[in-house]
């Protein structure tokens, strides 16, 4: 009996990885959907466009950030299809989206189709955030999840990266008609070879879940694990109403969660994402702005790797109010720079600060900010109110990228851009002292040692790392 299981177990293990690594693929897919505004919007502020006319500013602001409220309600949809038709089969349709925004930005010559492509291909960046993460975790052995999880944000990077090099050396209709394979790709080897989750076949069919999970784990001894499943499943599908401000640790929940979120929108991350091509092309540098985006997603990639061993070594507390701080020290000298630029005063031989800063702010946000930002949450946020509070986070933190994104041109021309950078700057300084003072340390904790200190509950035998 045990051969049989290991023989079988060999091939679905096998699958296993590969499940985990074509939705890897698809987040670099939606990567490139993300690092997208900085060379394309850059192209189509040309007038010699696939258009036939140079894009205003606003409407750059709108095709740059529609984004944001498609992933909303990307979102919410994957959230509950999900729950009714499993992980799998919804982590395969969020290949479509993509598919139907490079295709139409190859062929189409419709600002207005470009614009609805691109709150479409929000719904898939919102989709793929929410499950394929809990996708991964769901599937991959508890020793293995870390890992995988962290190649989740590598795998964005990759993306970022890839349209960078393209955008800048493929003409607009090539850059998207390559693009269009990676989403190709996924659609037709993901539903073919990929998994569903234990979870879902779980709540379906309890005895072919214990099955599965003995050939996926190519051992017999399963029952510790298919006990958590069962209990997680259970606790998930209660109907009993809740109050998410019940208890002090729900309160103080809600308060690091959408606090959390306020000073990772108002740190900058979205509008530097968008428009990091314009501001190379504004700076007076003798480098080509398409060699400071690739030095920029070159130096996010590499840190993204370090980042995994910092995270498994170091406090979470301390490294995030690190990666804030480094944020905001990072765009001081950016605002300095436009603020001297736009007032007239000289910055001859000081061009190289932007590209300086930016590869600052990119190292300090991938240092924690980006393998934490979120995950972190689940940590103190407690089970049975998980759900709600990260819906209302999720939806908060998109509406606040939308609305940044898409007046920041305006508010640089009321206020200038060495302002606006140095709020970013203060606002990611404020986020360092906000995790400091109000966040609990969440590493090497049971999720119970957490809330018993959230709800003011002192002990003395925390296992912190």
């Amino acid at each position: 009996m045990e051969a049989t299981i290991q023989k079988t177990g060999s091939f679905k293990r096998t699958r296993m990885y590969i499940s985990v690594f074509m939705g890897l693929f698809l987040a670099i897919a939606e990567g490139a959907l993300s690092g997208w505004p900085s060379p394309a919007i850059y192209a189509l502020s040309k007038a010699n466009n696939t258009l036939g006319r140079a894009l205003s500013e606003n409407e750059e602001d709108l095709l740059a950030s529609i984004t944001t409220p498609g992933s909303v309600v990307g979102a919410l949809l994957a959230v509950a299809l999900s729950q009714k038709f499993g992980r799998k089969p919804i982590l395969s349709i969020q290949g479509i989206p993509p598919l139907i925004f490079f295709l139409t930005m190859a062929f189409g010559k419709s600002l207005l189709l470009f614009d609805i492509s691109r709150f479409i291909s929000g719904m898939s960046i919102g989709g793929m955030y929410t499950i394929l993460p809990l996708y991964i975790c769901e599937i991959v052995e508890p020793e293995h999840r870390g890992k995988c999880c962290a190649g989740f944000g590598i795998s964005m990077n990759i993306g970022i990266l890839l349209c960078y090099v393209l955008g800048y050396n493929l003409s607009f209709f090539w850059f998207h008609l390559v693009l269009s394979l990676i989403p190709i790709t996924f659609l037709i080897l993901f539903p073919l070879l990929a998994l569903e989750s234990p979870y879902y076949i779980l709540r379906t069919n309890p005895v072919e879940a214990e099955k599965f999970l003995r050939e996926v784990r190519a051992s017999e001894n399963v029952s510790e694990e298919l006990k958590r499943m069962k209990e997680c499943v259970e606790e998930t599908e209660q109907n009993t109403s809740i109050n998410i401000f019940e208890t002090k640790a729900m309160r103080k929940a809600i308060v690091l969660s959408l606090g959390m979120m306020t000073f990772i929108v108002f740190s900058g991350i979205l509008v530097f994402q968008n428009y990091s091509g314009e501001i190379f092309e504004d700076a007076d540098f003798s480098w080509s702005t398409q060699t400071e985006l690739i030095i920029v997603a070159v130096m996010q990639l590499v840190i993204s790797g370090f980042a995994i061993p910092l995270v498994e070594r170091f406090k979470r507390k301390p490294l995030l109010c690190t990666s804030f701080a480094g944020c905001g020290i990072s765009l001081i000298p950016l605002g300095t720079y436009f603020f001297m630029k736009d007032n007239g005063l000289n910055v001859t031989g000081y061009g190289w600060v932007p590209l300086v800063s930016l590869v600052g702010y990119v190292v300090s946000v991938n240092i924690a900010v980006g393998p934490l930002g979120k995950s972190v949450l689940g940590e103190f946020i407690p089970l049975k109110i998980k759900s709600i509070t990260t819906a209302i986070s999720t939806i908060y933190c998109s509406l606040g990228l939308f609305f940044t994104s898409l007046y920041f041109n305006d508010a640089t021309k009321a206020i200038g851009r060495g302002v606006c950078f140095w709020i970013f700057a203060a606002a990611a300084i404020c986020g360092s002292i906000f995790i400091r003072t109000c966040m609990v340390e969440t590493k090497g904790k049971t999720l119970e040692e957490i809330q018993d200190e959230m709800n003011g509950i002192k002990k003395n035998n925390f296992r912190c790392k």
